[in-house]
């Protein structure tokens, strides 16, 4: 089955769908906002790429979905990370 994923930045991709898997035939280009992923019928927010692997020439991937806690986390690692730099 064809999907459009859509992500916040507007950027589409169409993709094969094989249960949570998303399949196209060059090597597909993220943006680095994943905060908002539409894949068909399924929304992600904080979403991660789990895997993107090449398989017989063609590439298979799949979202996963930050907790409330790991987004957090990332969020004081970078407030960290830039009071560390302004050093």
């Amino acid at each position: 089955m064809e999907t459009k994923i859509t992500f916040k930045n507007g950027t589409e991709i169409i993709a094969e769908q094989n249960g949570d898997c998303f399949i196209v035939d060059s090597k597909p280009t993220f943006p680095a906002d994943l905060s908002f992923v539409e894949a068909g019928e399924r929304t992600f927010k904080n979403a991660f790429i789990i895997e993107c692997a090449s398989v017989d020439g063609r590439y298979w991937f799949t979202f996963g979905e930050m907790t409330a806690e790991e987004v957090w986390r990332a969020e004081v690692e970078d407030a960290l990370c830039e009071l560390s730099m302004g050093e």
